[in-house]
């Protein structure tokens, strides 16, 4: 099926619209995320059921990790459970992760460069079950690479993500779609 194009004064009817796949929420920059984090709220409402967030990491003033919470309006949720396989290309290992303990977060590796990139399609956040989410991590500077997956269980509609710094600041930019599922 053929990209829709769009032209100035063009009438757009319901099937024309019904041709683009995904749809931007938010996007902007964040600097100076600490571990008290910072908020992007309002981005899940019941418009989608699926979401796409892409972060590029701009800015790190220390070895620190870049951990995520779902909100409730601005209260984070638990009960995180995740985990993944990644390839180390510097030591050339592989690496392999698990939070299934119930962590009250998603976190990423610890790493003091600012060439992080994180690309994750979230299901379901804002719909009363559980929220899953895949993804792939990528750290340059570190020469690294990651896809990961899990679920935020319970019944909470989320409607937003925190960005925390596990030490130090850390600056990104990002961009939210919804698309259709």
């Amino acid at each position: 099926m053929p990209v829709p194009v769009f032209t100035a004064g063009e009438i757009l009817t319901a099937s024309n619209m019904n041709l683009v796949g995904l749809w931007k929420i938010a996007s902007g920059n964040l600097a100076g995320i600490t571990t008290s984090g910072s908020d992007l709220s309002g981005i899940f409402s019941s418009s989608f059921r699926n979401y796409r967030l892409i972060v590029n990491v701009t800015a790190a003033s220390t070895s620190t990790r870049l951990d995520m919470q779902f909100l409730v309006g601005t209260t984070p949720t638990g009960n995180y459970y995740h985990g993944g396989i990644g390839a180390d290309y510097a030591s050339n290992a592989t690496v392999y992760f698990s939070r299934s303990n119930n962590d009250s977060e998603l976190d990423m590796p610890d790493t003091a460069s600012a060439a992080r990139n994180l690309t994750m399609d979230i299901y379901n956040p804002n719909v009363a079950i559980n929220t899953m989410f895949s993804g792939t991590y990528v750290d340059v500077g570190s020469i690294y690479h990651y896809n990961w997956g899990g679920l935020v269980t319970g019944t909470a509609q989320h409607t937003g993500i925190r960005f925390k710094s596990s030490a130090g600041t850390i600056g990104l930019t990002y961009a939210v779609y919804g698309y259709r599922a």
